[in-house]
């Protein structure tokens, strides 16, 4: 009987997660996520197949320019059509913010909900820094898939 659980659990394979243009599916099913804790979600997934922790934005600056700039350069490593398919996650990475740290809260709070109780955001220890932290999926970056769709033409 312990052979056959061990056996059991063994052929168990952690969850996907498929990244779209619109929205994102945790083992098939779409988890209807609005814009910004979707370009929140693309953040974490790009820095977890780059096998590194996304920091969380300095406290008490506003706006966080060097974290922009490290986010924005995962995710054109990790999707390259990432930013120019999530237009909340281009403005959430190319434009100045008030409280950029807040904001990052709201969403990390918001994905959280999303997982009904299932533990899929590995947060790390706070970092020297502002005591800051680290994020990432809890699941193999090999089962982290990025849907490309095209991508409209910029409005003029």
């Amino acid at each position: 009987m312990v052979a056959a659980a061990t056996a059991s659990l063994a052929q168990r394979q952690p969850p996907t997660l498929q990244v779209g243009r619109d929205d994102a599916h945790w083992n098939g099913q779409a988890l209807g996520l609005a814009p910004r804790p979707l370009a929140l979600l693309v953040l974490l997934a790009a820095h977890t197949v780059a096998g590194s922790g996304l920091r969380s934005p300095l406290r008490g600056v506003g706006d966080d320019a060097e974290w922009r700039a490290e986010a924005l350069q995962a995710v054109e490593h990790a999707a390259p059509r990432a930013v120019a398919q999530h237009p909340a996650l281009r403005r959430w990475l190319m434009q100045p913010h008030t409280d950029l740290a807040a904001a990052f809260d709201q969403a990390l709070s918001r994905l959280r909900l999303v997982g009904h109780g299932i533990d899929w955001i590995d947060e790390r220890a706070p970092g020297a820094v502002a005591q800051r932290r680290s994020y990432r999926l809890a699941l193999p970056r090999e089962h982290i898939h990025w849907l490309d769709a095209p991508v409209a033409a910029e409005p003029t």
